[in-house]
């Protein structure tokens, strides 16, 4: 990974994914896979976003070019030339490539599928429906070979619908702790946190404006959202802030060390596994304002703009 983002941003900007102190200790020290969940994520943005970015700059460059030389006066051309190369930069072969990524990564953790629905769509909107079947079904070709290792007498059960940790289990959670702090009841439903994920994802999919930009927004809501959070959960957003270094993640690569406090108390003897509103809100609340504070400061990240 850091490889990959040295070779796309140099080695000053890859240092905020590299030098992490989160990533460092996630996978360095704890060795968790999430690493390999991430390696074929950013693989497939580098495939999908780099190709078009270089395409898109090439014809930026022509263009000042023939402004600079007087032959291009009309501002309406500059926009549908832009148009143009953004839309037909990629091959078959760069969709294919990056659908097989996906589902990769979605064989090693199935939080990933919304993204290959936005890469779906994306080939929908800008090639058409062909490519769109064959991208969803190569993004599904490895997580289904995968999952035949968990079928047995006709189930196949992914997920552990019966297990705690999925029915009602809590750790660190924001939005989910604050519902059940006015309503009682959630606290013992996880499920129905998927409804408003659902529609953020529906609404960052029609609003995205590429690949990183959709795969960052979408796992800050998966964040925010999720009734189980464990510190690791935010490596998966480091690499795809690296583009605009975004503050919040900046942030939370030191706060969610707080995380650690429940597994200090474990080895007490306290099981409860609760933060407290204190260390909830230390942990929390850097991640989330200096995530606003980034794109309130940097209109480029804005999602009310046109695809690339």
């Amino acid at each position: 990974i850091c490889w990959l983002l040295s070779r796309r941003f140099g080695y000053q900007q890859a240092i905020f994914y590299a030098w992490n102190p989160l990533i460092i200790y996630s996978f360095a020290g704890g060795a968790h896979y999430d690493s390999w969940f991430i390696l074929p994520l950013v693989t497939a943005w580098l495939v999908v976003d780099r190709k078009t970015e270089s395409l898109r700059r090439t014809k930026i460059t022509e263009i000042e070019e023939k402004l600079d030389s007087g032959t291009v006066a009309e501002d309406s051309s500059l926009t549908n030339s832009l148009k143009s190369s953004s839309d037909h930069s990629l091959t078959w072969w760069h969709w294919i490539a990056s659908a097989l990524l996906v589902g990769i990564s979605m064989a090693v953790k199935w939080m990933s599928l919304p993204i290959l629905g936005f890469l779906t769509w994306q080939a929908f909107r800008k090639v058409g429906v062909k490519l769109a079947i064959v991208v969803l079904l190569c993004g599904f070709l490895p997580f289904g070979i995968t999952a035949l290792q968990f079928c047995s007498s006709g189930e196949c059960p992914l997920i552990p619908t019966g297990s705690v940790f999925v029915s009602h289990g809590r750790s660190a959670e924001l939005i989910p702790y604050i519902v059940s702090e006015y309503w009682e009841p959630s606290r013992w439903v996880n499920w129905i946190y998927a409804f408003p994920l659902g529609l953020t994802v529906s609404w960052l999919i029609l609003r995205s404006r590429n690949f990183q930009q959709f795969t960052e927004w979408y796992f800050f809501c998966l964040l925010i959202l999720s009734p189980i959070i464990h510190a690791w959960y935010f490596t998966w957003i480091i690499p795809f802030a690296v583009p605009y270094r975004n503050l919040g993640v900046r942030l939370v690569s030191i706060s969610a060390f707080i995380y650690f406090v429940l597994q200090h108390r474990m080895a007490l003897d306290n099981y409860s596994w609760y933060l407290t509103p204190q260390e909830r809100w230390w942990l929390w609340l850097p991640f989330v304002l200096g995530w606003f504070w980034t794109h309130y400061r940097n209109p480029n990240v804005a999602l009310n703009q046109n695809s690339d």
